[in-house]
């Protein structure tokens, strides 16, 4: 699932909203949770990823130059 997040560019809440509701409408409710737990996990890598980029903006530094 995650692949597919950074092959899309999926990145934004909306985004992943949006993808959110396709899978729980595609799978059957019994695997809803399980879903729900891997979006979570997703949404949590991308606000990290998202504040360590904005972190190495603040601070000017890129890639640890």
């Amino acid at each position: 699932m995650m692949q597919m997040v950074v092959e899309k560019g999926i990145y934004s809440r909306s985004g992943l909203e949006e993808l959110l509701k396709r899978f729980l409408e595609l799978n059957s409710p019994c695997y809803h949770t399980v879903i729900v737990r891997a979006f979570t996990q997703i949404w949590n890598e991308v606000v990290v990823a998202a504040a360590d980029v904005v972190g190495r903006q603040q601070h000017g530094t890129c890639g640890g130059r």
